[in-house]
Formats: structure tokens, C-alpha cells, sequence
């Protein structure tokens, strides 16, 4: 038997990010299969579930019970449950236990008349209703899509550096930055609109962002992120206000500063950041007040109320102001 939910779909969709849902279709045939053979292998052994039939019929008819002539597992069950329905004297007849299997009795054997002849045919249902799902999951990829390739038109994406769209989770999408930098897209299941980006590098992580061209594939990769985040921020961007918490022998370079240096973090919440200064390791720290545009920021994690943020590129970034606010204790 062939078993197959659709063509591979895998293209090119635009002149800078390709659509790779090939992993979709095979974890759709996979599971589709797997669930028929288990909904089966669940089903044949309900056929075994049947009780003493003489043993009912003669309890029946001691209560006034008719049954028809070679009556079935399920004639004796609707028989077993009418007879409770009809004692107003009984209520609650639970405790019985042939009133309880009876009625998962008749449970089973509606779903037991359903069930196909054979396992085949079962796949074949189970094939259908993968292919619904996955038409489904291909049409929110595209809403998906589109939003990721205009970020990259907008962050002017470099057609030598290949940016691919693949299948994550029912809601969630994986992009794949320059063959082997990814990070994670969740999306509203409804409209596709992207509402989170997660599992963002460093900007200093040299593992990803080494050699020659290692600035400018980091610059890159954080302007598609921003652009997916926020449209139009690696272009202009607006001033923002954060914090930063820096080791003291670090005062002299930032005292009247007007840049910062790439890669280093901030935070919009400055309880958090004081907090930080004091958990960080043993070196005293001085807390900063920075007001900086955030085209030059990459959101790296948002808490919610707690927002984080990394300087990036290759170069110091300019800022419209910088103050020490909390000087660390002697």
C-alpha cells in the first residue's frame, strides 16, 4: 500500500527566503500512520470485551426482561440499561457493575460498527484527515511567509546569504540563517501573524559569527530578527530608554561617553538591572541610565514586563545619553 499525504513542499518562494515544509509532510505521514495502527490495534482488542450472555439473559428474565432471540452483546447491554431506566427506585445504579459495562459496552460497539474491514483502509481515513491538517498548516506557512520575506527585503538581506522557512510546531516555524543559525518564529495559529521570536544568538558569539565576514552576517542576522519584530527599526528606529549594569573598572570608559561597544546588554527595567548588579558574580558593578536608538538593538528576550536587548554589529554605536545613576558600594 502507498501512503502519502502530498507532494513534498519545498520551493523557492521569493528572491531572498525559501519555503521548506518537507519535514511537515513527512512527520504528517508518520504520525497519520502511527495513530491508524494504534486507533486498530485499540479497537481489536475492545472486540474481546464481552461478558457471560446467559448469565444476563437469566438475570433479565428473573427481573421481567424480554430479550429477542440470539440476542447480541449489545441487545443484552440496551436490555441490561433499559431495565435500570425503568426502576425510579434506583438512583444511582453505578454500583452495579454490569450497568457500567454496559454502557461502555455500547460505547465501544458504535465505534466498533465504524471501525473499516481492514487496517488499510483505517490509514486511508487517518491519510485524509493529515492532508486536511497539513493544507491547513502549508496556508499559515505562507501568512508566515510573506511576513519574514518583506523583514528581509527591509533588512536588505544579501542574496549569497540563503534564509529558509522550515516547519516547526503546530503554531511555530524554525528560520534558518546563512545553513546553520536558526531561530524560532511562534505565530497566532488563526491569522499568522508572528508574535514572538525566540531562541536568539549573541551577538559575540563567535562559533556563528567568525571570519572576515563575521560582522556583517551578525549585522544581518539581527536586522531580518529586528525587522521581523518590529518593521522598519534596523531603518530608523526610535530612542528608548535602558539600563545596563557594568563592572566598576569599566567606569573611566564609560564616564562621558557618547558610544557603546557592540554585543552588550541592556535591560528596561531598572529594578532588574540594580538587581543584577548585586547577583552577578563577586565583581562590583555600576548601574547605567542609557538612552539609545533602537536600530542599533536587537530584542533578545522579552519577559514581558522585563524587555532585554544587545547592542549589535561590528562597531561602537552612538548614544544620546549615558549616566551612572547607581554607583556600586565600597
Amino acid at each position: 500500500m502507498q501512503f502519502r499525504v502530498g507532494q513534498r513542499f519545498l520551493r523557492r518562494c521569493a528572491s531572498k527566503v525559501r519555503l521548506d515544509l518537507s519535514e511537515a509532510d513527512d512527520r504528517a505521514v508518520s504520525d497519520a500512520k502511527d495513530l491508524a495502527v494504534d486507533s486498530w490495534n485499540r479497537m481489536q482488542r475492545n472486540k474481546s470485551k464481552t461478558f457471560d450472555l446467559d448469565d444476563v439473559r437469566r438475570r433479565l428474565k428473573s427481573y421481567g426482561v424480554d430479550l429477542p432471540q440470539n440476542p447480541t452483546d449489545k441487545d443484552v447491554s440496551r436490555a441490561w440499561l433499559k431495565y435500570y431506566e425503568q426502576r425510579p427506585d434506583v438512583s444511582s445504579p453505578e454500583w452495579d457493575p454490569f450497568y457500567a459495562f454496559s454502557r461502555e459496552l455500547i460505547s465501544l460497539g458504535e465505534k466498533l460498527e465504524q471501525l473499516p474491514d481492514t487496517i488499510d483502509e483505517l490509514i486511508q481515513q487517518y491519510e485524509e484527515q493529515a492532508k486536511g491538517s497539513n493544507e491547513a498548516y502549508k496556508g499559515l506557512a505562507e501568512k508566515v511567509l510573506a511576513q519574514v520575506e518583506a523583514a528581509a527585503q527591509r533588512a536588505d538581506v544579501p542574496s549569497n546569504i540563503p534564509v529558509t522557512l522550515s516547519s516547526g510546531g503546530s503554531s511555530s516555524f524554525t528560520v534558518e540563517f546563512n545553513r546553520g543559525v536558526n531561530f524560532t518564529l511562534f505565530v497566532n495559529s488563526d491569522t499568522g501573524k508572528i508574535e514572538q521570536v525566540e531562541d536568539v544568538l549573541e551577538g559575540g558569539d563567535m562559533d556563528f559569527f567568525h571570519g572576515p565576514q563575521g560582522p556583517t552576517i551578525a549585522k544581518v542576522y539581527f536586522d531580518l530578527i529586528k525587522e521581523i519584530q518590529h518593521p522598519g527599526s534596523s531603518q530608523t528606529g526610535k530612542d528608548i530608554l535602558l539600563y545596563t549594569a557594568r563592572p566598576v573598572k569599566d567606569r573611566r570608559q564609560f564616564e562621558g561617553a557618547r558610544t557603546l561597544p557592540p554585543n552588550l546588554f541592556l535591560a528596561n527595567s531598572l529594578d532588574h538591572v540594580e538587581g543584577l548588579a548585586t547577583d552577578l558574580g563577586s565583581e562590583r558593578r555600576d548601574v547605567w541610565k542609557v538612552r539609545i536608538n533602537t536600530k542599533h538593538l536587537v530584542l533578545t528576550n522579552d519577559a514581558g514586563r522585563v524587555k532585554y536587548y544587545q547592542i549589535v554589529g561590528d562597531k561602537p554605536v552612538p548614544v544620546q545619553n549615558l549616566e551612572l545613576i547607581i554607583p556600586a558600594e565600597d
